[in-house]
């Protein structure tokens, strides 16, 4: 028997010399049951532990409550599309209380950086002042695919929606459909009270 495995099990060394070298295997092999046995026992109390913390989780319950996971980087009933998520109304507001929506849900008006959208959260303060965006940027870089001057309504008011195309000025007093536009939420990294703790679970042999 090599010097390791009496160093490793020293009782060993009280069993008498034996001709034959199973009865050796035999003890290790029963040596090997106990440890399968302690490991197979750890995972059962662990399996079992986060279940109870599972059970005993208020967010876990709301889970189980609605019967499926939410991945969604987007609030609920909003649209993800590349990095942004879209709200599209179905209730008729006036330009300010959209912009006031909006705003209480964390987002703003649309902002049009493509030919793809079709409503727009631009303003200007009076008929001879520049249109800008709701953030104040301008729309020097989007101009060219503004048609107000085709529109007879060129004047007549200082909010803008976008309609067939074209950007049209309206009364901002009128009640329209809008879109709200916010950036998706990447899921931060749960801390320290968040991460489960793992029981520790010493076997002696």
């Amino acid at each position: 028997m090599s010097f390791c495995l009496l160093s490793a099990f020293p009782f060993l060394l009280d069993f008498p010399p034996l001709s034959s070298p199973w009865p050796y295997v035999a003890v290790i092999l029963e040596i090997l049951c106990v440890v399968l046995l302690g490991a197979v026992g750890f995972q059962s109390v662990k399996r079992k532990y986060f279940q109870e913390r599972q059970r005993k989780d208020p967010e876990f319950q709301k889970f189980q409550q609605r019967g499926q996971y939410n991945c969604s980087l987007c609030p609920e009933n909003w649209i993800q599309h590349e990095e942004d998520c879209y709200h599209f109304s179905t209730e008729w507001r006036t330009w300010q209380e959209s912009k006031d929506y909006c705003s209480s849900q964390g987002s703003k008006l649309l902002k049009i950086h493509t030919f793809s959208y079709h409503w727009i959260g631009l303003f200007r303060n009076g008929i001879n002042e520049f249109w800008v965006w709701e953030d104040g940027t301008s729309t020097v870089h989007v101009c060219f695919i503004f048609s107000f001057a085709e529109h007879p309504d060129f004047n007549s008011g200082d909010c803008a929606a976008f309609r067939t195309g074209e950007a049209h000025s309206y009364d901002c007093a009128q009640s329209k459909l809008y879109i709200c536009e916010q950036r998706a939420q990447l899921p931060s990294p749960p801390n320290k009270k968040q991460v489960q703790q793992f029981p520790i679970l010493v076997v002696y042999f």
